[in-house]
């Protein structure tokens, strides 16, 4: 069957190139056009497809628990009798019997009075896209167990350093101080990879509350004293307006900037200088953290943000690293919708710049009453 007369006018050809499937239902919902990625993904013919109705023939559509949707949730029908564009993901029935996830895009056409006289459905098959998202889930599922799991034997090792060490004898002080060092840095890591899951799956725990940004930002810096003098590193607070309120979480807040000091602190030669400054800008908070460090390279800022990614700078006093402490910036930062960037050159250093708009991360009180801290 020939294409209907806006088809004719409006030139179909370079659709039949396309590798996604691409149909086309006229208002009664007979197939008028079925593109080669249409056979390709569905294994329906362009013979078998052309002049029957979407709903009467082997073309079904279904939702993930298996109803069938071909008929008044149809997603054609719903476009064409809204009028407005859709997107969702289906499972479409290969001609080979076996049911497959697409992603669908269907779009109302119209006339050049504005009636619509059909849809168009764009197709795509996601099969490996969703094997790849449950691998992942997985991945995640095992690495919570993993990390729940390795708690109880890190807890009995920690317990019995700690005696240990608190022992007169100099001689099993410096055998056991470096399992307590170790010990922390594991713990250091499993409570990464479970934050990190926790804001994956969407459960993060938010204590909404009236918050004064210097002092969470104080608060950070003192945890890093100690780092930061071991290696002669001063850490510097300049406020340009010392009283900015949020109505946020300091907990996640105090998290954010404790991981951007670190970060600092562990790519800072010793003897130099970090530097922590608060601003505000018309829409909300700006915290920048600067250090004196070697720079990042292009090719490993793009690196930065992801889970696990490893840069070719190394921490310059050992200092252990295993890529999450950005990633979990990087998700906190989205979830209050803010941003962070990075300003780097080699041999000057590096500046990251995290905002929060005063109408996204600082929640209106209205919106969400303040909620008791965290213990």
């Amino acid at each position: 069957m020939e294409p209907n007369a806006w088809l004719r006018n409006s030139g179909v050809e370079w659709l039949d190139e396309l590798f996604d499937g691409v149909y086309i239902v006229d208002r009664e919902r007979r197939i008028v056009f079925w593109n080669r990625g249409a056979e390709a993904v569905s294994g329906h013919t362009r013979a078998q497809m052309l002049g029957r109705f979407c709903y009467d023939g082997p073309l079904r559509h279904e939702d993930e628990s298996g109803c069938l949707l071909c008929d008044r949730n149809c997603p054609a029908s719903r476009a064409m009798e809204s009028g407005q564009p859709l997107a969702e993901v289906v499972y479409l029935q290969r001609a080979d019997g076996n049911k497959i996830p697409v992603e669908t895009h269907v779009r109302p056409l119209r006339n050049t009075e504005g009636q619509v006289t059909g849809a168009l459905e764009v197709f795509r098959d996601i099969s490996q896209w969703k094997k790849m998202e449950a691998l992942s889930l997985e991945k995640d599922r095992l690495m919570g167990v993993l990390a729940h799991d390795i708690r109880n034997p890190l807890t009995v090792i920690q317990a019995f350093a700690a005696l240990l060490y608190r022992r007169e004898d100099p001689g099993v002080r410096e055998l056991v101080a470096p399992i307590l060092r170790k010990t922390k840095l594991a713990w250091a890591l499993v409570d990464d990879i479970l934050d990190a899951q926790t804001i994956e799956n969407g459960s993060v725990h938010m204590a909404i509350q009236d918050v004064e940004v210097q002092d969470v930002l104080k608060e950070s810096i003192s945890n890093y004293l100690g780092p930061a003098q071991d290696k002669q590193i001063e850490i510097n607070l300049t406020a340009a307006t010392p009283a900015v309120r949020l109505y946020s979480d300091p907990a996640r807040l105090e998290e954010i900037f404790n991981n951007l000091i670190s970060n600092a602190i562990h790519y800072s030669p010793p003897q130099t200088r970090v530097t922590v400054s608060l601003a505000t800008y018309a829409a909300g908070v700006e915290v920048k953290v600067s250090d004196q460090g070697l720079g990042i390279s292009r090719e490993d800022q793009e690196k930065l943000f992801q889970a696990f990614g490893q840069t070719s700078n190394r921490p310059t006093g050992g200092e252990a690293s295993h890529g999450l402490g950005l990633y979990i910036v990087k998700k906190l930062v989205d979830l209050f919708a803010g941003t962070i960037s990075l300003e780097s050159l080699p041999g000057v250093g590096t500046t990251f710049c995290v905002r929060f708009p005063f109408d996204g991360c600082a929640l209106k009180k209205t919106d969400h009453p303040p909620a008791a801290p965290r213990a």
